[in-house]
């Protein structure tokens, strides 16, 4: 027994190493990226008079904030933690035999079940960052004008018409100095592609999601279908904070769409390459079976030992 207990401890520190070495490297990669993202000028695009895409109106009040966007990715994902992890341990406890429901909640099995969920939420953390660094690469190297850029930098619209109406700038590529203009605001006029609200709550929607298809114990149709609508939800809640930055005049709709698809992408490459991929669940109910004492390494043992826990992998 002890010589099996201290296998299983061996092959637990290894798995926590791998998952530590995998999330330095993806921290370590990623924050170098940022300094060189940082570091990248703004591409200063001009643009040509008869480009209806930059002449919208600026609408300084924006349906939804970049405040309010990273709230609402966060909370998303933190719900369906939240919701998933409170239903499978409340599953185990409930159904372990022979112990009483606080009893198990102190089990190995548990425990584990808990260091994993901190290395998932550490995962998606360090996503979040090398998500953010492919968005402000991309914006600052592209320097697409958003939609309003003409009302930002000519807050005098006659200056534009003069521009545009002499016969000499009229068919030509104009690269504007915007002498009168709110240089923040030009500056913010001038990063549009790709769509960093997109990203960001398609991020935290798709993070959701894989966490809830992959992490639920198949136990309950009612609490299945409860599960498909959460999803739903987060995917239609996405969909439409990324509607307003178009029906808003701060992004243009291919924008909108290739913010999606790194968001979406980013939140899929750190599910494969992190804990989150492991099915915990079958943990869980392999263990609800099993008799044991809190306190010894029975229980434990027979949960490592489970067929249903070594082939935990997708």
């Amino acid at each position: 027994m002890d010589s099996e207990s201290s296998i299983i401890r061996g092959k637990r520190k290894l798995e926590f190493l791998k998952s530590f070495y995998v999330l330095m490297s993806i921290l370590i990669i990623s924050s170098i990226f940022a300094a060189i993202a940082l570091a990248i000028p703004l591409t200063e695009r001009g643009f040509y008079c008869d480009d209806d895409f930059i002449t919208k109106p600026y609408i300084p009040h924006q349906s939804v904030s970049t405040f309010v966007c990273a709230v609402v990715s966060v909370c998303m994902a933190a719900s369906a933690i939240i919701l998933i992890d409170s239903f499978n341990i409340c599953y185990f406890c409930t159904r372990s035999e022979g112990v009483s429901f606080f009893t198990a909640l102190r089990s190995p099995v548990i425990q584990k079940y808990f260091l994993i969920t901190v290395q998932c939420v550490l995962f998606m953390g360090c996503g979040a960052l090398v998500e953010q660094t492919i968005l402000l690469m991309t914006k600052k190297t592209i320097g697409e004008l958003r939609p309003h850029f003409i009302a930002v930098c000519y807050p005098n619209i006659n200056k534009y018409y003069a521009l545009c109406n002499n016969i000499t700038y009229s068919t030509n590529y104009i690269q504007p100095k915007c002498l009168d203009a709110d240089e923040d605001h030009v500056k913010e006029a001038r990063m549009s592609f790709p769509s960093g609200h997109s990203s960001f709550i398609f991020y935290g929607a798709v993070s959701a999601i894989l966490y809830i298809r992959s992490q639920r114990i198949p136990i309950s149709e009612c609490f299945k279908v409860f599960c498909i609508t959460v999803q739903f939800g987060y995917f239609i809640l996405a969909w439409w904070v990324a509607l307003t930055r178009v029906r808003d005049y701060w992004h243009h709709a291919w924008d909108v769409l290739t913010g999606a698809l790194i968001g979406s992408t980013t939140a899929y490459i750190i599910w494969r390459c992190s804990p989150l991929k492991v099915k915990r669940r079958q943990l869980l109910s392999a263990g609800s079976s099993v008799k044991s004492r809190v306190g010894s390494d029975r229980l434990d043992t027979q949960m490592s030992s489970s067929p249903s826990v070594a082939s935990s992998e997708t």
